[in-house]
C-alpha cells in the first residue's frame, strides 16, 4: 500500500475513550497520524508510552485554529487529510485515492465515498452520506467554474479527501489565519478555495464511516458557534462580511501567485450560489425532526408517513442496518473491502460492549 506517504491530521477534543480507540486502529500501520488533542489533560503517559511510531500524538490546550495551524506544520508525506477522533476510514480506498493521485497528475485531491452509523443495541445503524458526492467531480479548467459548482450543490468532500500537500498546506495556511465567528466558517473557506485551486475526483469506493455517536464539538470557538449561521450572516451588512469577501479574494490571488495560475473568481456570486443552496436545504431541518419521531409509530402509520415524505420530496432514508447499507453500495456499483468492514464493525461494537 501507500499509506506511508499519507499523514492523517487529527484534531480532538476531550474524546478520551474514542481516540484511543482511534489510536489502536492506526497502531503499527504505515499511515502517519498526527494528532493534536486540545482537551484539558492529556493522554495518561503509560498510554502514550506505548505508541507505535506512526502516530505523534501532541497534547495542545488551544483554540482549534491554533491547533490545526501547529499541526499542519509537522506534515512530511507527500499526501495528507483531516481525520475525526470516533470515524473510520477504510484503508483500501485510501491507497486507492492515493494512486489515483499518483496517476493524474493534474489533480490535487481525491475522496471516496461515505456512511454514517451509530451503535443500536449489538447492531451498527447506517445510512448513505452526500448523495451528491460521487457527482461532484471538478474537472472544469476554471477555477470560478469549478467554485460554482461545488458551491450550488454543496458537499464538505475536500476536508476529507486525500490531498497533495502543497496544496493543502498553502489552503489550510490561508483559511486558519484569521477566524470568522459564524458556525463552520473554516470549512466553507476550504471548500471554496480547494474547488478555485484546481481539479479535485472522486472514486466509487466506501471510504469512511462517518461517526453519529457523538454530538459535534461546539461553541468551543468563535467559528464553531451555533448561535451564527452563515444564512444569517451573509444577510446582515457588517464589517466582517467585506472583510470575508476581501480576504477570500486575496487567497485566491495568493493561490495564482504560489499555483503559477491567472484564474479570476467572483467570490460574491458563489456565497451567493451557497446561500442560496442553504435556503434549499432548509427543509432538512424539518426532516431532522420528522426522522426523530417517525420509528415511534406502528409499521402502518409509518408506511403512509413515508409516502407522504417522499411526495414532498424529502428523504426517508433514516439508519438501517448496515448489511441493508452495503446491499444497496453494491446495487449501485459502489465498491468496498467486506473484510476492513467487518473489522471495523467489530470494533465498534466491541467498543461500546465494553463502556
Amino acid at each position: 500500500m501507500n499509506l506511508k506517504d499519507l499523514t492523517i491530521v487529527v484534531p480532538t477534543y476531550e474524546r478520551k475513550s474514542y481516540l484511543i480507540r482511534l489510536i489502536k486502529f492506526w497502531q503499527d500501520e504505515n499511515v502517519k497520524l498526527i494528532i493534536i488533542d486540545g482537551s484539558k489533560k492529556s493522554l495518561e503517559n503509560s498510554f502514550l508510552k506505548k505508541l507505535s511510531k506512526n502516530i505523534n500524538y501532541i497534547h495542545y490546550h488551544a483554540s482549534y485554529y491554533k491547533r490545526i495551524r501547529k499541526a499542519s506544520l509537522l506534515v512530511k508525506t507527500k499526501f495528507v487529510m483531516f481525520g475525526c477522533d470516533d470515524d473510520f476510514y477504510v484503508k483500501s480506498t485510501l491507497n486507492s485515492c492515493i494512486t489515483k493521485l499518483q496517476e493524474r497528475k493534474d489533480l490535487i485531491s481525491c475522496c471516496g465515498l461515505a456512511i454514517g452509523y451509530n451503535y443500536d443495541n449489538n447492531k451498527i445503524k447506517s445510512k448513505l452520506l452526500f448523495k451528491s458526492l460521487f457527482k461532484n467531480q471538478l474537472l472544469k479548467k476554471s477555477g470560478n467554474e469549478r467554485a460554482n459548482k461545488h458551491l450550488k450543490n454543496f458537499v464538505p468532500k475536500h476536508f476529507y479527501s486525500v490531498s497533495r500537500t502543497k496544496i493543502w498546506k498553502l489552503i489550510v495556511g490561508l483559511v486558519f489565519s484569521k477566524e470568522y465567528e459564524f458556525l463552520s466558517s473554516y470549512e466553507l473557506q476550504l471548500e471554496l478555495l480547494f474547488a478555485f485551486a484546481g481539479k479535485t475526483s472522486v472514486i466509487p469506493k466506501l471510504m469512511f464511516l462517518r461517526s453519529f455517536e457523538n454530538d459535534g464539538i461546539r461553541n468551543t470557538d468563535r467559528s464553531l458557534n451555533t448561535k451564527i449561521v452563515f444564512e444569517d450572516w451573509w444577510r446582515t451588512e457588517n464589517k466582517n462580511k467585506k472583510q470575508f469577501i476581501y480576504e477570500m479574494t486575496n487567497y485566491c490571488q495568493d493561490l495564482n501567485k504560489l499555483l503559477n495560475k491567472k484564474d479570476s473568481i467572483n467570490i460574491i456570486e458563489n456565497l451567493n450560489y451557497y446561500y442560496d443552496f442553504l435556503k434549499k436545504y432548509k427543509k432538512n431541518f424539518v426532516y431532522v425532526f420528522l426522522l426523530n419521531i417517525f420509528q415511534l409509530f406502528p409499521n402502518n402509520i409509518r408506511f403512509i408517513l413515508k409516502k407522504i415524505l417522499l411526495k414532498m420530496e424529502f428523504d426517508v432514508n433514516y439508519l438501517r442496518d448496515l448489511k441493508d447499507i452495503l446491499n444497496t453500495l453494491s446495487l449501485k456499483k459502489i465498491k468496498f473491502n467486506t473484510k476492513e468492514i467487518e473489522e471495523i464493525e467489530n470494533i465498534i461494537i466491541n467498543f461500546h460492549i465494553k463502556k
